[in-house]
């Protein structure tokens, strides 16, 4: 596992929150290196999680007789299947950024609404859980 160590950059330099944390690193590796500078990957929310398992999946589990657990395999299998792969993979939400959760969430409700004649609502039309 490779640390990520955050941090801004302003004029061309790179200020490290974490500096000791840094330098700490540094010195238990020796020889060659790969630096990579990347904006940093904004991870699905709790609010994003809640909605799409408490609204999402509750709807159609309700509707299909399927539970919760399944409609999920289910939507991955059908919405998040990495077939590039000699093993076709399933992406997980863990690794989803929070767009990749609202593309998939979306995803979901319009296969609900077109194979199932499902309406969900959307996250500002329905109260979800804290």
């Amino acid at each position: 596992m490779n640390p990520i160590f955050q941090g801004t950059v302003k004029d061309g330099k790179i200020k490290l929150y974490n500096l000791e944390s840094y330098k700490e690193y540094l010195l238990t590796i020796d020889g060659d290196v790969e630096v990579i500078v990347r904006k940093p990957i904004k991870r699905k929310t709790n609010p994003q999680l809640r909605y799409l398992f408490g609204v999402v999946y509750k709807m159609i589990s309700e509707h299909t007789g399927m539970d919760i657990e399944e409609v999920d395999m289910a939507m991955k299998m059908m919405f998040a299947l990495n077939t590039d792969t000699a093993i076709p993979t399933v992406k997980l939400k863990r690794n989803m950024s929070t767009t990749e959760v609202m593309e998939f969430t979306e995803r979901t409700k319009r296969w609900a609404a077109e194979d199932l004649g499902l309406y969900i609502p959307e996250p500002n039309e329905v109260e979800t859980r804290e």
